[in-house]
Parts: structure tokens; sequence; C-alpha cells
């Protein structure tokens, strides 16, 4: 058993999400706490930094209302992940997909911040103060093996959030005044076909307020979000599945659950279309 911060990072380090519910890390560490992951994940990027990563932002997930509610989610919310260099991938990149992992594409708005935020207790308009412009963004997630089933712990997720898939940007920024993020629309297709549309109130009410929630996340741990950061703050509508290969019985599970679809076939083109601040896409492949 692992009873020391060290130790359990040492575990941890070489994990992806594609490990089997048995690397759990409660298998190893059962009295881990919440709040323990929650600074199991910190250490593990400070890592992860320490060997020439660089800090890019952080992720916001479990923030989509229609999501939370189809998922049946009971951990935290939103759930914070670190974000690093190494994940952002640029809109020219070919995604090469592994065949049966449930990969996952998510329409959202990243927030890049000019100044400071600390928190807790902000306010939407602080946090409006601090932002420098808000970016059309992907999220690629990678669902681990078991989690549909409930054989991954929060605890796990929480302390790996986010070691795989990856980050977009699209090309352009848009000042965040005159905008009002909560009626910010989106299209997302797939192979020219309409896969969904949401509008960005189903994420947390709006987005500002997710970035405030990160704020009293970190503010637990004596941290805050810093100037230059961006902030992924969460899906607009349910994701798509650009899985590749057969549907198995888990894949199939995952997508009803994230109210995705299969599609047959190899998704090679996605592209997401917002109603003022532009278009983000990809180029994907099977392996």
């Amino acid at each position: 058993m692992l009873t020391t911060a060290d130790q359990m990072l040492d575990y941890l380090q070489p994990l992806t999400a594609l490990d089997p519910p048995e690397k759990d890390i409660m298998n190893q560490a059962p009295d881990l706490t919440i709040e323990e992951a929650r600074k199991l994940q910190r250490g593990l990027m400070r890592r992860r930094i320490e060997k020439g990563d660089k800090m890019l932002g952080y992720k916001a997930g479990r923030t989509n209302r229609r999501i939370l509610k189809a998922a049946n989610w009971t951990g935290p919310a939103p759930m914070v992940g670190t974000l690093l260099h190494s994940l952002l991938r640029k809109e020219t990149d070919l995604i090469v997909l592994d065949p049966g992992v449930v990969t996952l594409l998510e329409p959202e708005v990243a927030v890049v911040l000019k100044r400071d935020l600390v928190g807790p207790g902000l306010s939407n308009h602080e946090v409006l103060a601090a932002v420098e412009g808000y970016i059309p963004a992907f999220e690629i997630a990678v669902v681990p093996p078991g989690f549909v089933a409930g054989n991954v712990s929060t605890q796990h997720l929480i302390a790996t959030h986010k070691t795989s898939g990856g980050v977009v940007l699209g090309s352009t920024m848009h000042s965040p005044y005159g905008i009002d993020l909560r009626t910010e629309g989106v299209t997302l297709t797939v192979d020219g076909n309409v896969h969904g549309t949401g509008t960005a109130v189903e994420v947390y009410g709006n987005p500002l307020t997710v970035v405030a929630r990160l704020a009293d996340s970190l503010a637990q741990d004596g941290e805050y979000l810093r100037a230059g950061e961006i902030i992924w703050t969460g899906t607009i509508c349910p994701p798509a599945s650009m899985t590749p290969g057969g549907m198995s019985p888990e894949n199939l599970a995952a997508m009803a659950v994230y109210g995705s679809e299969a599609f047959e076939g190899h998704p090679h083109y996605a592209r997401a279309d917002f109603s003022r601040l532009g278009s983000v896409s990809l180029h994907f492949a099977p392996v």
C-alpha cells in the first residue's frame, strides 16, 4: 500500500487514461480523499513541469447541466484539470485515434486571462475584468476504460485530470466586451453532418461562473489563476464520439451517457461554428 504523497506520485506518473481500472489509485491508497487527490494532481503536473513541460492553464469538467443530469454525476463539479503545453494541438494537426478507445470531441469557450484572479468568492464581473478575450476551442477527451461501468474512482479521475487527450484553440480571439457568453451558440458538425447544437448557458449557467469556481478550487490549496493562463470552460453541447473501430458495448454505453452517437466508419473532420467567436476545426485518422 502507498502511504505518502511521493509514493503516490511515483505510482501515478507513468499512468494514462488508457490504463485498466486495476491501476486505480484507490487500489493502492484506499483512504485517499477528494482533497488529497486534488493535491496529487497539482503535484503530478509540477513534476512534469520540472521535466520541461510548461503550464498552459486549466480545464473544467462536469459543467454541462444536460450531461451532468444524463450521467448522474455525484462527484465534484466543476472538476478541475491542469493543462500543460504538451496537450496543446494545432488545427492543422492530424489527430490519430486509438481503435476501441472512446474519444470525445467537446466544443468549448476558452477564456484567456490578462490579470491574476485570486479566489474564493469572485463575482462574474470580477472575472470579466480580468479577461483578455474568448477563443473557440475543442477538448479531445479520452474516456478511461471502466469509467462508464463505475470501475474508476472519482479520486483517480481527479488525480490524473488531465494527463491524456488534448486541447485545441481556434485562430481568433475576441474581446469579451459586448458579448454575453450565456447566449453564445455552437453548431458541431462531423464530416459535414450536424452532430449537435447548444448554448453556453448550459455551461454552469455562464462560462464566467466556471472560471470563478476554478479560482475557488485553487484557493483551497493556496493557488490562484495567473495572467496569461487559458481556461477551457466545458462542453457547450453533447460531445461527438470520434471513436474508430467496432462499437463495443462499453463504447456504446459511453456514447449514450454523454448524449453522443456512433458514426459509421472513421470520422475524419470535425468543426465547431460559434455564433460570434468564429470556428475551430480538426482532422482525425484511425491508427
